[in-house]
């Protein structure tokens, strides 16, 4: 059964902002905001650790806060006749993206930590740890793009509808028999699936492990989180040519040394 249908939507005062495909709302003054300095170290931490190199250094660019919580999420390149993309399932990212990419892995935190060890950690670990994909391989690194997505402003809502789609990523937590569920969809997520906050509900709580009945009842011991985010996206294409912009370049390009 689908959530009850929503109170009126709560009036917003919001500014519209850009970061990759999708679009939300600004986040306060004085947060962390994706860039693409974070999008050029994640190739520079996954190609040294496929090359089985040391860590690269973080350039100066990507500041050194110890409040941030983000996602790093890998997209493969297909021909049009490959068919089929990646799945919803794991970490915030959602089913590939806008170029006829499939998703290839994402992980992330939804704990603020250090962005120096959290940009490293997981753009590895979204490349090779995801665990519904095989490890990404040398060879495939010229097909990919990365986004990194830097989240802030987490909220609790009021109720299950206190969101609003394009604008808020949402956590979903409820606990049933003493056992916990938990599980996330970023922002743009919703977008890129084309769905409404039903669809969106429905899928958070199956992705949390939910097999059962999602009556009133149920919807109401859901607890719901709200945040927002900003995100850049980088194809292997710009990378090695300098990251001149922060379009995904679907134009073939050598493989890597």
């Amino acid at each position: 059964m689908a959530p009850p249908p929503p109170p009126p939507p709560l009036p917003t005062a919001a500014t519209a902002v850009t970061d990759g495909p999708g679009k939300g709302v600004a986040p306060p003054a004085g947060v962390t905001r994706a860039s693409l300095p974070m999008c050029v170290y994640a190739f520079d931490a996954l190609l040294a650790s496929l090359r089985a190199e040391p860590p690269p250094s973080v350039p100066d660019t990507v500041p050194d806060v110890a409040d941030v919580a983000l996602f790093v999420t890998w997209n493969k390149r297909v021909a049009a006749s490959s068919g089929g993309g990646g799945g919803g399932g794991g970490g915030g990212g959602g089913g590939g993206g806008e170029d006829g990419s499939r998703l290839r892995g994402c992980i992330g935190t939804l704990t603020p930590s250090s962005l120096h060890s959290s940009l490293a950690t997981y753009a590895v670990m979204a490349a090779v740890g995801d665990r519904r994909f095989p490890a990404v391989t040398l060879p495939e690194v010229p097909a990919l793009s990365v986004s990194v997505s830097v989240l802030s402003a987490f909220e609790e809502a009021a109720d299950v509808h206190d969101w609003v789609v394009g604008v808020h990523g949402i956590i979903v937590s409820f606990e049933v028999g003493g056992r916990p569920y938990r599980a996330t969809y970023l922002p743009e997520v919703m977008g890129d699936m084309g769905w409404g906050k039903a669809d969106a509900l429905g899928s958070a709580v199956r992705k949390a492990g939910w097999t059962g009945r999602t009556d009133e009842q149920f919807w109401g011991r859901v607890r719901l989180r709200r945040y927002q985010s900003t995100k850049v996206s980088l194809a292997y294409g710009l990378y090695v040519r300098g990251a001149g912009g922060s379009d995904v370049d679907t134009s073939p390009s050598p493989p890597p040394a």
